[in-house]
């Protein structure tokens, strides 16, 4: 867990997510993408059965109430995977904010968590996104991350007419 201040009067807890989290992460996680709540609640609920070692769901609370929700994996493309597969390590899959929490820092506060979370376990971290998607592209270049292909694939992930942008930062040696 750790607490972030993020502005005066405003500070952020980051802590990994517990089962009574799910409904209002499932509702944030459905306002930033698909609208279904249902859906959003279903698959935090298999990611939260199934975490291990090798993943991690993150919550951002504010005054005792989520206002964030993030996810790290690692990732191990399967044999049979295409040859412009994203390369196996460590993934920041994920940053919903509730709207009304936006642009203070929640986003960044929750990636900084996970990208601590990376560090314990590999030297570099790996991040994409839609290359229309400005706000995340500049909070990820902002703390180092670097452009490396647009040509590649990643299971379930789709992208708009201008593609994916996959970007890696070198945590240590």
């Amino acid at each position: 867990m750790s607490v972030v201040n993020l502005e005066q009067h405003f500070s952020v807890v980051i802590r990994p997510l517990v089962p009574a989290d799910l409904e209002p992460a499932a509702e944030i996680v459905a306002v930033c993408t698909d609208g279904n709540v249902a859906h959003q609640l279903e698959l935090l609920e298999r990611r939260l059965e199934r975490q291990a070692p090798d993943s991690a769901l993150l919550v951002a609370e504010v005054d005792a109430r989520i206002v964030g929700v993030s996810r790290v994996a690692y990732f191990e493309p399967a044999a049979d995977a295409p040859a412009n597969a994203a390369p196996s390590g460590w993934y920041l899959l994920g940053v919903n904010v509730d709207p009304a929490c936006r642009r203070r820092g929640v986003g960044r506060a929750l990636t900084v968590a996970r990208l601590s979370f990376i560090a314990e376990r590999a030297s570099t971290a790996w991040f994409f996104t839609d290359a229309s998607n400005e706000a995340s592209i500049a909070l990820h270049e902002a703390l180092g991350f670097r452009p490396q292909t647009t040509d590649f694939w990643f299971p379930t992930a789709t992208f708009g007419v201008g593609g994916g942008v996959l970007f890696s930062l070198h945590l240590r040696d």
